[in-house]
C-alpha cells in the first residue's frame, strides 16, 4: 500500500479538511492495495451557514415566544380604572391578567381589592323629636289625621323651629300622587318628597330629595343666591347638584310603603341614610360650606303621612313658629 503523507497547514480552513481526508485513507487502506485520490472537504466558514441552521426553534409555551415576552403593564394585563368608584380591575369587572387575550401573560397574584370600601356605620340616633307645632309652613298644609300628620298638597315647603339644621329623620307613609299635579317653576313635572338642612331661607339652602317619578333616585342639591332671601327675588334660580363619593341607589317608592330618611352634616360632609343604611355621602362644596340655617321639609306631588320627625335643636333657639 502506498501511503500518502499531507503537507502540514497553517490556516483554519485546512484544518477543517484534515479530519474527511485521513477517514478515506484509513477505508482504503482497510479495502487494500491502490492509490486514492481523495478530494478535500470543503472548508465550513461562517459565510456559508444558512439561516435554518442557525435559528433555534421556539415553541410556543417557550419562555423565548413572543407570548411570554409580554410585559405585565401591557394594557391587556392591566388596565386602568375607568374612574372614581369603578372597581377596575375587580372580580366582577373580569379584567384581570387571566381574562385577556391570546397574548396576555398569566399570573397567580391576587386579583386587586374593590375600590367600594367598607360599608357605612350607622351612628345611634340622637335627635329629638318634634312636635306638630314646631312644623312651619310656608307653602301647603300638614293637617292631623290620627295618630300621625298628612300632607296632601302639591306643594309642600316647612322648616322646623328650634332646629339647627346639622341633621334631621323623617318617618313616613307613602301613600301615591296628589289629586291634582303643580309642575315646577321649570316647567317639568316631577314627584318627589325631601328634606331640607342649613336652610338661612328660601333662596339660600341644602336640599336632600327623593325622587318618585319620572325616575327614581336620590338627589342633593345646593340652593344659592347671595343675599336674596325671598322667593320672589331668587325663583328657581342658584341650583346645583353636589356628587357623591359614595352611593347606592335608592328603593322605589310604592302607596304604602314606609320609610325612614335621614340626612346629617359633620366635618364638612353629607351622609344620608334610608332605613339605617347609608345610600349617600359625599363633601360640601365652598357655597353649601357657607349655609348655616334650620332643617325643614320640601315635597312636590307626593302624598305621604308623617309618622315622626326628628332633628337635632339649637341652644336657645325658639321652639315654635313665628306668627304670619
Amino acid at each position: 500500500m502506498k501511503r500518502r503523507s499531507i503537507v502540514g497547514t497553517t490556516s483554519a480552513e485546512a484544518l477543517h479538511g484534515v479530519r474527511p481526508l485521513a477517514l478515506a485513507l484509513l477505508l482504503a487502506a482497510c479495502h487494500g492495495g491502490g492509490t486514492t485520490e481523495v478530494t478535500p472537504a470543503t472548508a465550513h466558514t461562517p459565510e456559508a451557514s444558512t439561516p435554518e441552521a442557525s435559528t433555534p426553534e421556539v415553541s410556543a409555551d417557550d419562555d423565548l415566544s413572543p407570548a411570554r415576552a409580554t410585559p405585565p403593564s401591557s394594557p391587556e394585563a392591566s388596565p386602568a380604572p375607568s374612574g372614581p368608584g369603578d372597581t377596575g380591575g375587580s372580580a366582577e369587572s373580569g379584567s384581570s391578567a387571566e381574562s385577556g387575550g391570546p397574548g396576555s401573560p398569566r399570573s397567580s397574584a391576587p386579583l386587586a381589592p374593590s375600590r367600594r370600601g367598607p360599608p357605612f356605620e350607622a351612628p345611634p340616633l340622637s335627635l329629638q323629636k318634634l312636635a306638630p307645632n314646631q312644623i312651619c309652613t310656608t307653602l301647603g298644609s300638614v293637617r292631623p289625621s290620627g295618630t300621625s300628620l298628612l300632607v296632601e298638597d302639591t306643594k309642600l315647603r316647612a322648616t322646623l323651629a328650634g332646629s339647627s339644621g346639622h341633621a334631621i329623620e323623617l318617618a313616613f307613609r307613602y301613600l301615591g300622587a296628589t289629586a291634582e299635579t303643580s309642575k315646577l317653576r321649570s316647567g317639568s313635572d316631577r314627584r318627589q318628597l325631601g328634606l331640607e338642612l342649613a336652610a338661612r331661607d328660601t333662596c339660600n339652602l341644602l336640599y336632600v330629595m327623593w325622587r318618585i317619578e319620572p325616575e327614581s333616585e336620590l338627589v342633593v342639591q345646593v340652593k344659592r343666591n347671595g343675599a336674596q332671601s325671598t322667593h320672589a327675588e331668587c325663583e328657581n334660580r342658584g341650583y346645583h347638584r353636589l356628587r357623591p363619593t359614595r352611593s347606592t341607589p335608592v328603593p322605589e317608592l310604592t302607596p304604602g310603603a314606609t320609610h325612614r330618611l335621614r340626612a346629617e352634616l359633620a366635618d364638612g360632609t353629607l351622609r344620608v341614610l334610608v332605613d339605617g343604611s347609608d345610600v349617600w355621602s359625599g363633601p360640601l362644596d365652598a357655597d353649601a360650606l357657607e349655609l348655616e340655617g334650620k332643617s325643614g321639609l320640601r315635597s312636590d306631588n307626593a302624598r305621604f303621612e308623617l309618622l315622626e320627625l326628628r332633628a337635632d335643636e339649637r341652644a336657645g333657639a325658639p321652639a315654635t313658629c313665628p306668627e304670619r
